[in-house]
């Protein structure tokens, strides 16, 4: 609705427009760039809006979207720009592409350990030593 009041607007603005004429009004639209509430919008030649594409990343201090990157058309041409810098929630490293444990929690260093742990054998060693210094004790009583 706005670019059509824009395009109205002017066409009513200029003196030699004819009211009547529905090609000339339609031929306003084309190679054009409109600024409206919603953004700029761009027709080309055939009518065709050229889309604009924007990446954005979520600032977890503001808890918005915030737009870093934003695609510039010319001339059929596409040139990406920064619109600001990116703020990380972890500084200035890129987040990990995957979770620690994977997405399917497999990986190797998140799985439950199977067999012998360090701390076990240490368990039974420590168990094992305290039962021979208990079990020369009492055989040094019964034999005495």
């Amino acid at each position: 609705m706005e670019m059509l009041a824009q395009v109205l607007n002017e066409s009513l603005a200029d003196p030699d427009f004819d009211p009547r004429n529905g090609r000339a009004l339609a031929r306003r639209f084309l190679n054009r760039t409109f600024d409206t509430s919603s953004g700029r919008v761009i027709l080309d030649r055939f009518g065709d809006r050229t889309p604009s594409v924007s990446v954005s990343y979520f600032n977890d201090t503001t808890g918005d979207f915030e737009v870093y990157i934003r695609s510039n058309i010319t001339n059929g041409d596409y040139r990406y720009s920064a619109v600001k810098p990116v703020s990380w929630f972890n500084g200035s490293h890129l987040p990990p592409n995957e979770p620690m444990c994977g997405y399917m929690g497999d990986k190797l260093e998140c799985r439950p350990h199977t067999g012998f742990q360090t701390k076990e054998i240490f368990a039974g060693a420590g168990v094992a030593v305290v039962v021979l210094i208990v079990g020369s004790i009492c055989l040094g009583y019964l034999i005495r």
